[in-house]
C-alpha cells in the first residue's frame, strides 16, 4: 500500500493558559499577607496604579456575579491624587503596623538579670558568650568540651559560670538536655523531693510511657504518690526559652480577609479592604497618555495601564468570590451561625462550588489560607468544610464526632479509661456508625492520648 502525505483539518477544544488567567488563579489563592506583599511591589513598580483610601461606610458586595466596567471605573476615580489611609474610626485598624509590636527576647531578659548581679567582669563575659550560646528553646547545645578547647577557658569555669545562668528566671534555662532542665525545675520547686529527683533522673523513658505500676515499684512508693510526682514533672516546661520572641517585632499573621456579623437578625459579609483594596489609575500619568507625549513614554505608560487594568479587575474578581463562597458558607451552615450549639454540618468544596457556579478548584483557590471573623471568633474557612460519617438521624460531620467524642473522653473514669473500641460502642448507640480507625484518627488529630497514657493512679 502506497503511502502519500496529505492535510486535514481537526477541530479541537483547548483551554489556553494566558499570563493574565495564570496571574489571576495567583491572586485568588494569595493569603492577605502575600497579596499585600504582592501589591506593595506593582504599587512601587507601576507608577500609573494607585490605592484608594479605606472607605468609612461599610457595604457588602451583590451576590450577582457583575461584569466589571474598567472604563466607567476608571471614570469614577481618576480625578483622586490621594494618599492611601489605612485607619478608620468605624472600623478596626488593620494595616501591617497594628500587627507588630515589641516583645522583649530571651536574651534581653536574661541579660536584664545578669546585669544585676555582682559578679567579676571576667565571669560576666563568659557569661555574656554563654547567653548568646541559648536557644530559642532556652537550651545550650553547644559541647561544653569543644568550647573551652575554642574560647581557652577551662571546663571547670565555664561550668561555674554556667550555674549562674542556670539560677536565672525562667527555671530551666541554660540546660543542656532534658533531664537538666526538669530537675533544674524541680530544684527551685516547692515540690522537690528526693523521689522527684530520682522520677527525672532515671525513669523519664518509663514516664513518656506512663508506666506507672513500673515506677512506684523503682522508687518504693504507692501507685497514687507515683501519680503526683508524674503530674508534679508534667507542669514544668520542657522548653522555657519559648514564651519569649525570638526577634524584637512579634508579628501576628492572621488578618481576616472577611467579616460576619449579624445586623437585624440576619448576617452580612463585610470584606476587608486591606486585603482586597480598591485601586484606581492615577489621573496624572492618565493625562500624560491623552496629551501626546514622546512615543517611547507614551508605549511604557500603556503597557503599565493594560496591567493596571488587569491589576483592578483581578482584585475586583478576588473580592467577589471570596464574598460569594463566605455567604454560600453561611447558607449551608445554617445551624453553625443560627443554632445554640454551634454544629457543622457535612459541607464538601463541591457543594460551594455548584452553588455559586463556578469549577471546586476556584472554591479551593478562595478558602486557601483565608481567614473570616464571626461574633463567635475567627475561623479559617476551611474549618467550614467537614466530611460527613452516617447516623440514624442523617449524615454528620466530622467535626460534631470530634466534639462527641471528647465529651466522651472528658466524662471517663481517668482510673479506667475508655478504650477506642468503647468509644465506639457508645457513639453506636447513639446511632453514629463509626469504625475504631476512625476514631483513633480523630483522637490523634485532637492531640488526645490513647486509653493507656490516660490512665491515673
Amino acid at each position: 500500500m502506497k503511502m502519500k502525505p496529505e492535510i486535514r483539518l481537526v477541530q479541537e477544544q483547548r483551554l489556553i493558559m494566558t499570563t493574565e488567567l495564570r496571574q489571576s488563579i495567583m491572586l485568588l489563592q494569595l493569603n492577605s499577607y502575600d497579596l499585600t506583599d504582592f501589591l506593595k511591589e506593582e504599587l512601587v513598580d507601576n507608577p500609573v496604579l494607585e490605592m484608594e483610601p479605606i472607605v468609612t461606610d461599610v457595604t457588602t458586595l451583590p451576590t450577582e456575579n457583575k461584569e466589571v466596567d474598567i472604563k466607567d471605573y476608571f471614570e469614577n476615580y481618576e480625578d483622586y491624587d490621594g494618599i492611601p489611609n489605612f485607619g478608620t474610626e468605624k472600623r478596626e485598624d488593620y494595616s501591617l503596623e497594628a500587627f507588630t509590636k515589641y516583645e522583649s527576647t530571651l536574651y534581653d531578659y536574661l541579660k536584664i538579670q545578669l546585669d544585676l548581679i555582682d559578679i567579676s567582669e571576667e565571669d560576666r563575659e563568659i557569661a555574656e558568650i554563654l547567653l548568646g550560646l541559648i536557644d530559642s528553646d532556652g537550651y545550650i547545645r553547644e559541647d561544653f568540651e569543644k568550647l573551652s578547647e575554642k574560647t581557652g577557658i577551662s571546663l571547670e569555669r565555664l561550668e561555674e559560670v554556667l550555674e549562674i545562668i542556670q539560677s536565672l528566671d525562667p527555671l530551666g534555662i541554660g540546660a543542656r538536655d532534658i533531664r537538666e532542665c526538669l530537675l533544674l525545675q524541680a530544684l527551685g520547686s516547692v515540690d522537690y523531693s528526693m523521689e522527684l529527683e530520682e522520677l527525672i533522673l532515671n525513669h523519664l523513658e518509663n514516664l513518656a510511657m506512663n508506666r506507672v505500676p513500673k515506677i512506684a515499684e523503682a522508687l518504693g512508693v504507692s501507685h497514687e504518690k507515683t501519680q503526683e510526682l508524674i503530674d508534679i514533672v508534667r507542669s514544668f516546661n520542657p522548653k522555657p526559652g519559648s514564651e519569649f520572641g525570638e526577634r524584637q517585632l512579634d508579628t501576628n499573621y492572621i488578618v481576616p480577609d472577611a467579616s460576619i456579623e449579624k445586623v437585624d437578625g440576619e448576617y452580612v459579609i463585610i470584606l476587608n479592604d486591606v486585603t482586597g483594596p480598591r485601586l484606581h489609575v492615577n489621573s496624572f500619568y492618565r493625562r500624560m497618555m491623552q496629551s501626546g507625549s514622546e512615543q517611547g513614554a507614551i508605549d511604557y505608560l500603556n503597557d503599565k495601564y493594560q496591567r493596571a487594568i488587569w491589576i483592578i479587575k483581578a482584585i475586583e474578581q478576588r473580592r467577589d468570590t471570596i464574598y460569594r463562597v463566605i455567604q454560600s458558607i453561611i447558607d449551608h451552615q445554617r445551624e453553625f451561625f443560627y443554632g445554640e450549639n454551634r454544629i457543622l454540618a457535612p459541607l464538601t468544596m463541591k457543594v460551594v462550588a455548584d452553588d455559586i457556579e463556578m469549577h471546586e478548584s476556584t472554591v479551593s483557590r478562595a478558602i486557601n489560607g483565608k481567614y473570616v471573623q464571626t461574633p463567635f471568633g475567627t475561623y479559617e474557612l476551611r474549618f467550614f468544610f467537614t466530611s460527613a460519617l452516617e447516623s440514624v438521624g442523617g449524615d454528620v460531620s466530622s467535626n460534631h464526632i470530634k466534639d462527641e467524642i471528647k465529651a466522651i473522653i472528658e466524662e471517663e473514669n481517668p482510673k479506667k479509661p475508655l478504650s477506642d473500641q468503647a468509644i465506639v460502642g457508645i457513639l453506636n448507640e447513639d446511632g453514629i456508625k463509626i469504625s475504631r480507625r476512625t476514631i483513633a484518627k480523630y483522637r490523634d488529630e485532637m492531640n488526645i492520648p490513647s486509653s493507656t497514657m490516660r490512665k491515673r493512679y
